[in-house]
């Protein structure tokens, strides 16, 4: 069962970023799905998509995720990730009679572990009711990094009654730092697959937070800065997950701990931080008057002096800052670093300030900034071009992107628009296009593409925007 040790694996790789939902048809007590566990179907599914050429079986996968996008807005969690799973079984084969395993998942509720105690919370879980029925003998167990059990197999025919909360403890002898908790699905003590669950081992993990916490005291009374606003919004997300509330993805939250740690002085003194060098991926907030704008960096290294080409990355509806860099096949990242562009993806659309403010921080080549939105996003990006087209060199809208009104703005401006021919977008999408031409635009491209819809539009086409990118330069 290779691709379903693959699948399972992913249990704790990053998540996407959907909206609150309710949830499908089994009772509320017999299931848990979040955005996190959601996102874990996505990242299957895309990675499914990635290695799959065959076009006629992409096109039956995406022809099963129509009704995606509506399911996530209207909230049905669970049946958005069994519709991830059924199409991810139209680009992979996995026998009817295992597709039981797809909904079963482990979920750790506090992934930062103090390192006295060694106690591990989280939920057994099935996630929707699955199409294929489980074998009494079937079970899933904890192991530690070793492979030696953590807990008692767990007959997963139980989680169609209830989800199962567990505690575990981790061996003595452990140190300070990552740790790799797996987990097995088995029939008879035969395993059929399992995954890796990565933890933070903390020492006097309690201590810590309390010395943060008074730490943020002092930060909150220093006059705005992006030191300040980063060092209280990385602290906050800590908090959070140390209180064993919902993170969307997984955080670097042992290089939080230390960059807080290291940080504070610098932020107090007045410095820049974090530092425009850092390692990506670096979450950074932007003081944008009374409230923060939230971003991530990723793409080409830094140094703090080179201005970088900037590719601005804005999610649809119901995302955040982490869409563009961990959902789409994180094909975003992969092509800023192949290009050697900075990615900046800032959590809820675009400021007319934002280019000046992020380079304060790094310096930015202002002549060759793009935009590349998706659904919502597309939207943005049109509104943005709208208000301030000097500040970009080309616009790409996919899946949506309203209409261009009358105006100069418009003419000398490059705008690709992309949508799948079963995107509900696509009547939109050919409507922005056109009004683009209306308004005088000499470049804009629109391509159709067929048999996607409004999710795989944008794995498909982000090859497509960036080679549109480069090409703009050349003009």
């Amino acid at each position: 069962m290779p691709l379903l040790n693959t699948m399972h694996t992913q249990i704790r790789t990053s998540a996407l970023i959907l909206s609150a939902m309710v949830l499908f048809a089994l009772p509320a007590h017999a299931m848990l799905a979040d955005r996190y566990l959601v996102g874990i179907k996505l990242r299957a599914f895309e990675a499914a998509w990635e290695s799959q050429p065959n076009e006629t079986m992409r096109k039956n996968a995406a022809a099963t995720l129509e009704p995606l996008t509506f399911t996530f807005l209207s909230g049905n969690l669970s049946r958005a990730a069994q519709l991830l799973d059924q199409a991810t079984t139209k680009l992979v084969e996995i026998p009817e009679a295992d597709r039981w395993i797809q909904p079963v998942a482990v979920r750790v509720t506090q992934p930062l572990i103090d390192l006295k105690n060694r106690q591990i919370k989280g939920k057994y879980v099935l996630i929707y009711k699955p199409q294929a029925a489980i074998p009494p003998e079937g079970s899933i167990q904890l192991l530690d990094q070793t492979g030696k059990p953590l807990s008692k197999p767990i007959p997963i025919a139980d989680l169609a009654q209830a989800n199962l909360d567990f505690t575990a403890t981790l061996p003595e002898g452990i140190q300070a730092g990552h740790y790799k908790m797996t987990y097995q699905i088995s029939i008879s003590g035969n395993k059929l697959a399992g995954g890796t669950i990565g933890l933070f081992i903390v020492n006097d993990l309690g201590n810590k937070l309390e010395s943060l916490g008074q730490k943020a005291e002092s930060v909150r009374k220093l006059p705005p800065s992006i030191g300040r606003s980063t060092w209280l919004l990385l602290q906050g997300r800590v908090n959070q997950a140390a209180q064993g509330k919902d993170q969307e993805t997984d955080y670097p939250l042992a290089r939080w701990l230390t960059d807080l740690d290291q940080g504070f002085d610098q932020v107090c003194a007045g410095k820049m931080w974090p530092a425009p060098d850092s390692p990506s991926p670096l979450w950074l907030a932007l003081p944008m008057g009374q409230t923060d704008k939230v971003i991530r960096i990723e793409g080409a290294n830094r140094d703090g002096k080179t201005p970088l080409t900037c590719v601005v990355a804005l999610h649809g509806a119901g995302g955040s800052e982490n869409l563009f860099c961990e959902g789409h096949g994180a094909l975003a990242p992969k092509l800023a670093v192949k290009n050697g562009w900075l990615l900046a993806s800032p959590l809820n659309g675009p400021t007319d300030d934002l280019l000046d403010k992020l380079a304060t921080w790094h310096p930015i080549d202002k002549s060759r900034v793009f935009t590349v939105g998706h659904s919502m996003g597309a939207a943005n990006a049109t509104a943005w071009a709208a208000r301030k087209p000097e500040q970009l060199r080309a616009v790409a809208a996919l899946g949506g992107g309203g209409r261009a009104g009358k105006g100069e703005p418009w003419k000398k401006l490059p705008y690709f628009v992309g949508v799948g021919d079963k995107d509900f977008a696509l009547k939109g999408a050919k409507a922005l296009a056109e009004s683009l031409k209306q308004a005088g635009s000499e470049s804009v491209t629109l391509k159709i593409y067929p048999g996607l819809e409004h999710l795989t539009v944008v794995q498909a086409c982000l090859d497509d925007v960036f080679a549109f990118f480069n090409k703009s330069l050349d003009k």
